[in-house]
């Protein structure tokens, strides 16, 4: 699968249960703009891996990489102590 837009403009992956405000509830989508790769749930942004590919998880952090494994995260710039990082090394 190619998904073609302009340099100016976003492609995206829409996933619909329903017509009006349910029409477009999940997206993956990639902006040529600013080089991100942005994941909507719920019709809301909730994980952003930008060009440089640090990650912006919405609510909970922003990091410049993770382990393999899980156990550690470098460059956090913002961490919100509410919430919680789940991990499944599975």
């Amino acid at each position: 699968m190619t998904i073609v837009s302009g340099t100016g403009d976003a492609g995206s992956i829409n996933f619909s249960d329903g017509s009006g405000a349910n029409e477009t509830k999940g997206i993956i989508q990639y902006h040529h703009s600013t080089n991100n790769l942005t994941f909507y749930v719920d019709s809301s942004e909730r994980l952003r891996i930008n060009s440089g590919g640090d990650v912006n998880i919405t609510g909970i952090c922003t990091a410049t990489s993770f382990s393999g494994d899980g156990s550690a995260l470098t460059g956090v710039e913002s961490w919100n102590q509410q919430d919680t990082w789940l991990y499944s090394g599975g």
